[in-house]
């Protein structure tokens, strides 16, 4: 009898080992290698040597300590040491990196048992640790120039104002600009990918689907960036900072930001709602830890870019933390290729009846958000601030009844499905319970404390003023709200995709832009926060008259 070997997942058979694996990774490396070398001078291969040895150096004493074999052969500490050599700036200070490579090798990977044991890739905790722990020298890219002709400024992604400071497209596919030795040159990379998909290292449908998301925020972002900020009212003082924050969260945040909302509904519906909760909050957490850091002058100084750079960072955080969640579970099935996603076809007017009213009353609010913000933009500077702070404070309620509608839904659907209404009404009524006293909490709480919530963020007299006035107006829509989202969601687990849209629709997009080409006009200014309670009291009426009428009918 043979003898069972037991080994840790994978258990794919092929050809390859895991050296030969990690040997293709080097040489998929070695052009941006070259490419550092040549753009910054030889200490870019000074760095890269001393990270490699140190690296195979640390997890070969680590074996020597534990009694283990050593594993060095199998070239992974090499491409660790590549990557975090590869990952920062030409004057980094060496001992700094050696840091970098001890938290990689002996902390993320040999600690938890070496390759394949370690919980996230080593070289990315690493390079975290590195920009957390020596900010100034990670950043630093401006003050090491290799030649006269290879001029380098500060990285295209830290700059602040127009695209047209990045630098034409030729110089970032190129290389000649500042930034770390192995992300300035894009050519190499996509040599190296090249390479790895020829090679069948890597399989080239993930890393396609993800270039193509980027070039379609891309090409969004570069042809109708300043028409969208224009109509939500950013006038000229206005748009660098509006822009440099909207290319952090839409272009380089906008993938992260996707796959954040798309994974962690994956995971509420799989009944993980705590999991899906964790990495919300992980996100919202960082967010605002990071903030403070990459905004204040004390520390990054990125002003409008660094509040876009800690939202982009904390959605992937997000999305990073899904995806460990799911690809570390047996039970879950992730595959983006095309052959799977063939089989949704069947499925497909499912999917639509349900996602498509909420994806279009999202596109709604987008828009009609957008309009809100060109009204108040002719009035003065402090009632536009004032606003955009009203807005803040008055997402508190409208999201805890979306997330309370979004428990909801499978709960309804599944409910619905087996045929158990009584047990489906209980659940309707507990959620709108929920909702509406949170709702009524709010109302009372920002009636008498208006003008203290609005000092929590802005100091001063008149806007604070303009945001208590737009708060106390906009606070009599909540009740409203409280009950509208479940009435949607009702719809949606019910299938009735008709009614669910109608009263999409009628809360953003159809009443509300007309009521306020009326109520600005008798009701300057103020006008506009009286909108959206009136444009929902009507959406809740015709909700409640579409549930009545599907009632008669033994729908429900």
């Amino acid at each position: 009898m043979k003898q069972l070997i037991l080994s840790i997942s994978p258990h794919i058979r092929c050809k390859k080992d895991t050296g030969s694996i990690m040997r293709s990774v080097c040489i998929a490396l070695c052009p941006a290698l070259i490419a550092a070398i040549a753009i910054f001078g030889w200490r870019s291969l000074l760095l890269t040597g001393v990270s490699v040895l140190n690296c195979v150096l640390l997890e070969y004493l680590w074996c020597r300590l534990m009694k283990k074999k050593p594993t060095i052969g199998d070239f992974s500490a090499v491409v660790t040491g590549m990557l975090l050599a590869l990952s920062v700036p030409v004057g980094m200070p060496i001992w700094q990196l050696l840091v970098g490579d001890f938290i990689a090798i002996v902390i993320v990977k040999m600690l938890f048992g070496g390759l394949g044991c370690n919980f996230v890739n080593p070289a990315l905790v690493g390079r975290v640790c590195m920009m957390f722990s020596f900010p100034q020298s990670m950043t630093e890219y401006a003050n090491y120039v290799s030649k006269v002709d290879a001029l380098t400024s500060a990285t295209p992604l830290a700059v602040e104002e127009t695209a047209q400071n990045a630098g034409s497209y030729v110089t970032l596919l190129l290389g000649n600009h500042g930034g770390v030795l192995g992300e300035t040159c894009a050519i190499t990379l996509l040599i190296g990918g090249i390479y790895l998909i020829w090679t069948k290292v890597i399989s080239p449908t993930i890393p396609v689907t993800y270039l193509a998301t980027v070039a379609v925020f891309s090409l969004l972002c570069g042809s109708f960036l300043h028409p969208l900020l224009s109509l939500c009212g950013a006038d000229a003082e206005v748009y660098p900072v509006a822009a440099a924050y909207a290319r952090w969260t839409l272009l380089w945040g906008g993938a992260g930001t996707i796959l954040n909302l798309l994974l962690s509904n994956l995971l509420r519906a799989e009944g993980r709602a705590a999991l899906a909760f964790a990495g919300v909050t992980l996100g919202g957490v960082l967010n605002i830890v990071l903030d403070p850091f990459f905004i204040l002058p004390q520390y990054m100084n990125m002003g409008a870019a660094g509040a876009g750079l800690a939202t982009a960072i904390s959605n992937t955080a997000g999305t990073l933390f899904f995806l460990l969640c799911l690809l570390r579970r047996s039970s879950t099935v992730l595959s983006l290729r095309p052959c799977h996603l063939k089989r949704t076809g069947v499925y497909i007017r499912e999917i639509l009846s349900i996602g498509f009213p909420s994806a279009l009353q999202y596109a709604l609010t987008v828009v009609s958000l957008a309009v809100l913000s060109l009204f108040v933009s002719k009035y003065a500077v402090e009632a536009v601030a004032a606003y955009g702070i009203v807005k803040k404070l008055d997402n508190l309620p409208l999201y805890f009844s979306l997330g309370t509608s979004a428990g909801l839904l499978p709960f309804l659907s599944y409910n619905y499905a087996s045929g158990d209404r009584e047990r489906q009404r209980q659940g309707f009524v507990f959620g709108v319970s929920i909702t509406v006293g949170f709702s009524l909490a709010c109302v009372i709480v920002f009636e008498l404390f208006a003008p203290q919530l609005a000092r929590l963020f802005i100091q001063d007299d008149m806007t604070v003023a303009y945001a208590a006035a737009f708060l106390r107006r906009m606070v009599l829509c909540m009740p409203f709200v409280a009950i509208c989202h479940p009435m949607i969601t009702q719809f949606q687990a019910m299938g009735r995709t008709r009614e669910s849209l109608i009263c999409s629709i009628l809360r953003k997009g159809s009443l509300d832009i007309p009521l306020l080409l009326l109520l600005d006009r008798l009701y300057p200014l103020y006008g506009c926060a009286l909108v959206q309670p009136v444009v929902d009291l009507i959406s809740l009426i015709v909700a409640l008259v579409l549930y009545r009428r599907l009632r008669r009918t033994s729908v429900v």
